[in-house]
């Protein structure tokens, strides 16, 4: 039975990751604008779902198409004062942005305070409130969809 050049073919397809190289155009934006974006529910009580958009050029914005951003939990000191935020790039949750600057994480532990993490390949970044003038440190209750709306930087790393 030659069942193996099908599942080697099947493998690599399935393991591979397509990044478009193209730029969006006029008929993308309108689609985009008219199509409903599906997001993930949380699976029970204990998990959230966390979206928004990225976005750099705060005076003509752009979306930020194939970053890297990690969901960094914040340690608090006894007082319940957030202190820093951890990552690791193997255990931490993972988001890359599509084409419209958009990013999802999908079954995070609920109730707890975590804050973005962009990466680069050298270095990490937590991002700040785009809005205000501190770090972006937000809490995700369990059974509920956070969106964050969209997070537009002058400029990224």
């Amino acid at each position: 039975m030659r069942v193996y050049p099908f599942l080697l073919i099947l493998i690599l397809l399935s393991s591979c990751n397509v990044i478009g190289n193209r730029l969006p155009s006029e008929v993308d934006d309108k689609q985009s604008a008219n199509s409903t974006i599906l997001v993930p529910t949380p699976r029970d009580n204990n998990s959230c779902t966390i979206t928004g958009l990225l976005y750099e050029n705060a005076g003509s914005p752009q979306p930020v198409v194939g970053a890297s951003l990690y969901l960094g939990e914040i340690i608090k000191n006894g007082q319940e004062t957030p202190i820093m935020a951890t990552m690791n790039r193997i255990l931490s949750l993972r988001a890359i942005t599509d084409l419209d600057g958009r990013f999802a994480f999908v079954d995070v532990p609920g109730n707890n305070y975590y804050s973005l993490i962009f990466d680069i390949v050298t270095e990490s970044f937590m991002l700040y409130d785009p809005e205000g003038d501190g770090d972006l440190i937000f809490r995700c209750n369990g059974g509920a969809i956070l969106d964050l709306g969209k997070l537009i930087y002058d400029n990224l790393p």
